[in-house]
């Protein structure tokens, strides 16, 4: 008997609906509340502000995305289609509507921001997350590329890895139409949840945001069968915000 349950809680350890899910939790609290870990303080080595960031938004890439990829892909024992990274979210979905959708949306998102968003004083106070800083344009252009890894962490891995591997856990054997909603529904229910304790320090208005944003975007993904399209009207929509609220406050 207890050979069989060796067995069975090393096969319990290696389930990817188990490994996967653990491995982005963890690169979650390892990442910090808003993407500051708490493991490394950045700051003490007496880098610029915006070069801190940078490696904020790297650790987390690693910790988010990265690690969970790897125990995936060389500790779990995923079978059938759920080898694939798509199965996870990560492919190219259904691109000819998820690139047409993700370009739209980042255009009309980054014109709500600059013309709207960027307004606000709390919104302000929080964004850029370096400061207001003057920078070359080099090193600004360099800051809001690497702002992408930050929304590799909440596309990628909590709504791509985590959010895909919870629907088709939940999902189980069942493949109908309405098994396959139930169980996006209440995925896409649970990821949300997440978002909404990450972004409790927010600004009042991203916070109140944030639950209607992961809902939206959780079931878009879903539907997309990818996370990048969504992604990429994040990462635009908030470059566009930090552009204009330098340009405001310059």
């Amino acid at each position: 008997m207890s050979g069989e349950n060796e067995g069975g809680w090393r096969g319990l350890l290696r389930d990817p609906d188990v490994v996967v899910p653990a491995s982005v939790l963890l690169g979650l609290l390892l990442w910090g509340p808003e993407g500051d870990p708490w493991l490394l303080d950045f700051d003490a080595f007496g880098w610029p502000a915006h070069r801190a960031w940078m490696a904020r938004f790297a650790w987390g890439a690693l910790f988010v995305v990265a690690v969970p990829i790897a125990a995936l892909k060389l500790w779990a024992r995923p079978a059938g289609r759920r080898r694939s990274l798509a199965a996870w979210g990560l492919g190219l979905g259904r691109w000819r509507r998820g690139l047409p959708w993700g370009l739209g949306l980042a255009i009309a998102g980054a014109l709500v921001m600059v013309f709207f968003t960027s307004k606000a004083p709390t919104m302000q106070a929080e964004y850029p997350l370096y400061g207001h800083e003057p920078l070359p344009t080099g090193e600004l252009v360099a800051y809001e590329a690497s702002y992408l890894l930050f929304f590799l962490c909440g596309e990628a891995g909590w709504r791509g890895l985590l959010l895909f591997g919870l629907r088709d856990a939940l999902l189980g054997d069942r493949d109908d139409a309405s098994a396959r909603l139930r169980a996006g529904a209440q995925a896409v229910l649970w990821t949300t949840f997440i978002q909404l304790v990450w972004h409790l320090d927010k600004p009042t208005a991203e916070l109140a945001l944030a639950p209607v944003w992961g809902l939206l975007v959780g079931a878009a993904s879903l539907r997309l069968g990818s996370v990048w399209y969504m992604l990429l009207f994040h990462w635009v929509s908030n470059v566009a915000l930090d552009l204009a609220i330098l340009a405001r406050v310059g």
